[in-house]
């Protein structure tokens, strides 16, 4: 589903779900509050993130294209 648009996005296998099902157990929470967090490698090296960024800017994905100008402005 995230991957879809990627040319080899990475599929779970059917025995592998299958494998997983008995041990899914649902339950319900109430929510009351939410908090979200931003992260972008900030605990990685400089050299880590540089390598990252560069990777994603080299990407014809615009999602790629944006979290590499968000880390950008965070560095």
């Amino acid at each position: 589903m995230f991957e879809d648009h990627r040319l080899e996005p990475y599929k779970l296998t059917d025995k592998y779900i299958d494998t997983l099902l008995p041990a899914i157990v649902g339950i319900e929470i109430s929510i009351s509050r939410l908090e979200g967090k931003l992260k972008l490698s900030q605990n990685r090296s400089a050299a880590d993130v540089s390598s990252v960024i560069a990777a994603l800017e080299q990407s014809t994905d615009q999602f790629d294209q944006a979290t590499a100008a968000m880390m950008k402005s965070i560095d």
